[in-house]
């Protein structure tokens, strides 16, 4: 399982920090999967491909203590995500709080 912080992928204005590599991947994919997790309004942000794999799409869900939580079904590997309220992705709310 990958436990993933990602405020250790951005930089001091919010960005996606690393640049290039596997961090940039890794980063990347983050985000993707932020934004497809909280499109609550439904705008249609594509599920992002496993970084793993590459041959099926991940699916999502918020945990109750408001961690993303990831899997691919075809690989299955897996993860969560802490740290997203508020990035530049988080798609939910409009950057309230959460209950």
């Amino acid at each position: 399982m990958y436990v993933i912080d990602a405020g250790h992928f951005l930089d001091d204005k919010g960005a996606l920090g690393p640049r290039r590599g596997p961090a940039r991947t890794l980063a990347e994919f983050c985000a993707g999967l932020i934004a497809y997790a909280t499109d609550f309004d439904s705008i249609g942000v594509p599920a992002p491909a496993c970084f793993r794999c590459r041959k099926s799409e991940v699916e999502a869900a918020i945990d109750e203590d408001d961690a993303v939580l990831w899997w691919c079904p075809r690989c299955a590997t897996e993860g969560r995500i802490s740290h997203w309220q508020g990035t530049l992705w988080d798609l939910g709310l409009d950057g309230e709080p959460r209950d």
